[in-house]
């Protein structure tokens, strides 16, 4: 079997799409923006044989592989545009930019705690946020103690 996959020649669900299928339910009623989930060629109405998605379930055998799709309304608008899909208009953006401004906001936030605390080993003790503590047991201070 050659490891190219050709547009309209590759058109086997995956081993585990009930368990993907399950999965990306629970994405769909955990999260508040609600989206369409399942295969893409059953979403979009059209064959989408020979993708990157095809290829990573086919042939290489990856267990969960998914294509999330930000922009609600665009499947059903648009049919076989794949330059709007995936490229929405400015009304949509201009709507959608404050609510992905917070979710950037926070990833960021997590990445600065992430680099701080895998840094802060170089930093001199009294910038740490959690400073070695000299630990002096009572048997040490006093063999120091009778010694002077």
């Amino acid at each position: 079997m050659s490891s190219r996959v050709q547009p309209g020649v590759f058109d086997h669900k995956p081993a585990n799409l009930e368990a993907m299928t399950a999965f990306a339910k629970e994405v769909a009623l955990a999260v508040k923006p609600k989206f369409i989930y399942g295969q893409a060629k059953h979403l979009l109405n059209r064959q989408l044989n020979g993708t990157a998605l095809d290829f990573m379930a086919g042939v290489r055998k990856v267990p969960f592989s998914v294509s999330i799709g930000l922009w609600e309304g665009l499947v059903s608008s648009t049919g076989s545009d794949c330059f709007r899909q995936l490229n929405p208009d400015g009304a949509l953006l201009k709507s959608d930019g404050p609510s992905l401004l917070v979710c950037i906001a926070m990833l960021s936030l997590v990445m600065l705690v992430m680099v701080l605390f895998t840094c802060q080993r170089r930093l001199p003790d009294s910038m740490r946020f959690y400073p070695r503590r000299r630990v002096v047991s009572l048997k040490m201070l006093s063999s120091s103690l009778h010694s002077s």
